[in-house]
């Protein structure tokens, strides 16, 4: 899917290496020197653990040679569904190295038995199980 020289704007479906992800957008970019790339417009991201993510904008470190993803960045109406969890904010970050998803701007969140709301911490949620 990634090579270095990979760079593509208009619609956009990508499949990684990894089996049970797919990620749709308007736009795609990709640079293999620095391994950065960004999806822009009706990001769509669903994987078969049971997890599905949408912004505006998703930016993602993916070094070429390494081809193990280091950090995502969902920015823009970010909308997180896993199993029975919804969870909702302006911004997610993930990091592979604690396989934490962290929300910013407004995160609020619920499942069948509790919903929480805040606008002065972030709010941290496993999402590999």
């Amino acid at each position: 899917l990634l090579n270095p020289e990979t760079a593509k704007s208009g619609p956009v479906t990508a499949r990684p290496a990894r089996p049970g992800i797919e990620i749709r957008a308007d736009y795609f970019v990709y640079s293999g020197e620095n391994g950065l790339g960004q999806y822009e417009r009706n990001v769509r991201v669903t994987g078969s653990n049971d997890l599905s993510l949408t912004s505006e904008r998703l930016e993602f470190q993916l070094p070429f040679k390494e081809r193990q993803l280091k950090t995502l960045k969902a920015e823009g109406s970010v909308v997180v569904d896993h199993g029975r969890i919804h969870a909702t904010s302006q911004t997610a970050l993930y990091s592979s190295a604690t396989g934490l998803i962290r929300l910013l701007g407004d995160p609020a969140w619920r499942n069948e038995l509790r919903r929480g709301r805040t606008d002065s911490r972030p709010h941290q949620r496993d999402f590999s199980r």
